[in-house]
């Protein structure tokens, strides 16, 4: 685990020496143990968890309303929490190499939302509640079974990239997506 460039071995140790720190990276096995005690990171605004043995998201995660950017990273996750909408001032969400295989609906309520990454997960449809991401740049959705993208993304005005590499679309989807996205 690190704070910008200082290692850490345990949450305690951090919380001890960084109570300022802005980014909290959980990129080894068992870290989550003392988890309870993150709230105590009054100023964080990115935490990525990778590589660990959960099937579920830590609830404390919900009350950390400064964080910025949630990545979540090869671990075996179930399902986006829905208390994800808690978390009013995300920017960025990536949950990538997950077993996620659907969305929730509370994840579309992040207005503010600039980039998400869902790219290799078991997610095999995009619901059209994709198009309340009025602020969204950037969607990854490589590797992913997905087969058809929701008319709803075309209201993402912003949108200056849609990664597919790696899905399902047949070349008649290929065809109406380039016609959607034509400028």
């Amino acid at each position: 685990m690190f704070f910008r460039s200082k290692v850490f071995y345990s949450i305690p140790e951090a919380l001890a020496k960084a109570k300022g720190g802005r980014v909290l990276h959980l990129n080894k096995r068992g870290l989550l143990d003392e988890f309870p005690k993150i709230t105590e990171l009054v100023n964080l605004e990115e935490l990525q968890i990778g590589w660990q043995e959960i099937e579920e998201l830590p609830k404390e995660i919900g009350s950390i309303k400064t964080l910025r950017k949630l990545s979540i990273l090869n671990t075996p996750i179930r399902v986006i929490p829905s208390w994800i909408d808690q978390l009013s001032n995300l920017r960025e969400v990536c949950i990538r190499g997950t077993d996620i295989n659907q969305l929730v609906p509370e994840l579309f309520n992040l207005e503010g939302l600039e980039v998400l990454n869902l790219g290799n997960n078991c997610i095999n449809n995009l619901t059209p509640n994709i198009g309340k991401l009025t602020r969204l740049r950037y969607l990854e959705l490589h590797c992913m079974p997905i087969d058809e993208i929701p008319e709803e993304l075309s209201k993402l005005k912003s949108l200056k990239h849609l990664g597919l590499t790696g899905t399902l679309f047949s070349e008649t989807e290929r065809n109406r997506l380039k016609v959607m996205y034509e400028h």
